[in-house]
């Protein structure tokens, strides 16, 4: 009879992965939402700073050289009989050109530099928000994948029994003391305790791709559950104040 390969058995004897804080901080970096929000933020504060450039006084230069292929020169009469050369247009000619700018009243600049404003700080608060959504993201992953390895360790203890069960039954029913119905029971409750064990696998290869999709953290060893001191949960009112504080 094949019998499906146990994984998990004793759960507290298995090499513990990394922290939940290791995920977050790898998220921090790695997420491509949590990248996405951070570029948007640094795109909308570049935009507001060159909005509010174009409000400061400014100063601009130029040089240029041309290279002209006659000189354009003129003989003038100075007086005397004699005349003096004067060359209009040099052969070598070299320009500069200084140019300064002070704005005084440009209300559609401020309008602009308003509006620039207004998306940096949207884009800083959504990027807050993408930020808490991928922690909670990531926590809920790093959770669910502990969940899968305990729902795969129950499944295949279900699965043992299920299968000693049908051993039993064909045991009596070989000794002329138990039905045929009995048998085709318990091989039925195997068949059911094999999908829910395959099931159980798929599902934690499943959340541990989540986890590294989301944190771009890979998994070394598995994710445990936190242990319970089934104290009782405080009230509501205290836990909303430990949230927003």
């Amino acid at each position: 009879m094949n019998r499906f390969p146990p994984l998990f058995l004793l759960v507290p004897s298995l090499a513990l992965a990394q922290p939940l804080s290791a995920f977050l901080e790898s998220a921090e970096r790695a997420n491509v939402d949590q990248r996405q929000a951070t570029q948007a933020t640094v795109v909308a504060r570049a935009t507001f700073d060159q909005r509010w450039g174009g409000l400061l006084p400014s100063l601009s230069a130029s040089g240029g050289y041309t290279r002209n292929q006659y000189e354009a020169v003129v003989d003038v009469p100075s007086g005397l009989g004699e005349t003096q050369r004067i060359t209009i247009l040099p052969r070598d000619q070299l320009e500069a050109t200084l140019r300064a700018e002070l704005p005084l009243v440009d209300v559609a600049k401020w309008l602009e530099v308003s509006a620039a404003s207004e998306s940096a700080l949207g884009a800083a608060a959504a990027e807050l928000g993408a930020g808490d959504q991928v922690r909670r993201q990531v926590a809920t992953a790093y959770y669910a994948v502990a969940d899968g390895l305990a729902v795969a360790a129950s499944a295949e203890r279900s699965l043992t029994v299920a299968q000693a069960q049908l051993e039993q039954q064909q045991a009596r029913r070989a000794a002329g003391v138990g039905g045929e119905l009995e048998v085709f029971r318990a091989m039925a409750e195997v068949e059911r305790a094999t999908q829910v064990v395959a099931d159980a696998h798929a599902q934690r290869a499943t959340a541990r791709r989540t986890l590294r999709t989301l944190s771009g953290l890979e998994i070394r060893g598995e994710v445990a559950l936190p242990d319970d001191d089934l104290r009782p949960a405080p009230p509501a009112a205290e836990l909303e104040a430990r949230a927003l504080g």
